[in-house]
């Protein structure tokens, strides 16, 4: 009865306990999350993502000129914030809290892209590990779902009220990161709450910087997936980031 390829059918409820019957527990491969800690009190949590090739930007009657036209794009894993990057971590980085509207689990915001590229600097010699700024592709990659993408138009939802922040339910500010539905990967607030930076240039325009996800005060328009702006490295709004690391 030892033998390897012996079982029992013991044909009972799941709910009944029996003498010696116990169990082993298994470990996934899929890893769920990478959590990095900054100090005793401060976390980050990245959410996989594995690579492919997706379809970016939009080709739809309503799309703006430069969503034009769809493109195929491939990419390989990685790593991206869970939620946007809280002020208390940007505080505990930088020393400072610029942010409009202030609270430790409210996305840090009126930064500009010069500061993100200061911060992610000082977190990676913090940490040990090479943080930057996504891409524009990664960050429309991820909030598309990756692989287990459900081709929705906001982030985890085409309702989004749902999954987001904007102008229709946001009492004009921001609010805690992680409180609406996250997305297929499980990452938050990748549609409204703070715009985010990117780590590229918008297009041809070197003095450009891209600027996705839209924000607590954009209409559901501004915070569709494919939408996206442009702003200078040195200004300030209602914008903040979210990190990405490499596999």
């Amino acid at each position: 009865q030892c033998e390897v390829a012996h079982k029992f059918n013991l044909n009972i409820q799941p709910t009944r306990k029996l003498n010696g019957v116990g169990l082993r527990l298994v470990l996934s491969d899929e890893e769920p999350f990478k959590m990095v800690y900054v100090d005793d009190t401060t976390r980050i949590v990245l959410r996989p993502v594995k690579g492919g090739t997706f379809w970016m930007g939009s080709n739809a009657s309503d799309a703006e000129s430069d969503e034009k036209p769809v493109h195929e794009v491939m990419l390989s894993d990685f790593y991206i914030g869970e939620t946007e990057v809280t002020q208390q971590l940007w505080q505990l980085v930088m020393g400072t809290n610029p942010s409009s509207h202030k609270g430790a689990i409210l996305p840090v915001e009126r930064i500009t892209w010069d500061e993100c590229q200061v911060f992610v600097e000082k977190l990676s010699d913090m940490t040990g590990l090479p943080f930057r700024l996504p891409t524009e592709a990664e960050w429309e990659y991820a909030a598309r779902g990756g692989q287990m993408s459900q081709g929705y138009t906001y982030a985890g939802n085409n309702d989004i009220d749902q999954v987001g922040w904007y102008n229709g339910n946001s009492s004009n500010k921001t609010h805690a990161v992680g409180q609406k539905q996250p997305n297929e990967l499980g990452i938050y607030d990748m549609t409204g709450n703070a715009w985010e930076w990117c780590e590229d240039y918008y297009d041809t325009d070197e003095t450009m910087h891209v600027v996705k996800s839209g924000s607590f005060y954009d209409s559901e328009s501004a915070c569709r997936i494919d939408a996206r702006t442009a702003r200078l490295a040195d200004y300030k709004s209602y914008i903040g980031l979210r990190l990405l690391l490499e596999m």
